[in-house]
């Protein structure tokens, strides 16, 4: 699937005690290649989907490129806010299966 249109793809995360603090993520260009990846805070990764930037997880193809996997979604529920592949409103984290660095 094309990752054109995406601005951020997330590869990675950080979790302590089950709560995502950081993730791996790359810049997408208008031509859909992946960039170099970086480290940004949970709190980033609101920020940029709160100011309507579209972010997926990528995941490695096998020959060094990327596939796009599942929109990341901000989820506000009573106790915070938590970055989600899904829309369910369940009170945590939620990137599925990327790795941890």
């Amino acid at each position: 699937m094309s990752l054109i249109g995406w601005n951020y793809g997330i590869s990675a995360k950080r979790e302590e005690d089950g709560i995502i603090t950081e993730v791996f993520i790359h810049p997408i260009f208008q031509d859909g290649h992946v960039g170099e990846g970086y480290i940004w805070s949970k709190e980033d990764v609101i920020s940029h989907i709160d100011d309507r930037n579209k972010v997926t997880t990528i995941l490695p193809t096998g020959d060094g490129g990327w596939r796009k996997g599942a929109e990341v979604h901000v989820v506000d529920t009573g106790s915070g806010r938590y970055i989600r592949t899904d829309k369910n409103e369940t009170p945590r984290d939620n990137l599925g299966e990327l790795p941890e660095f």
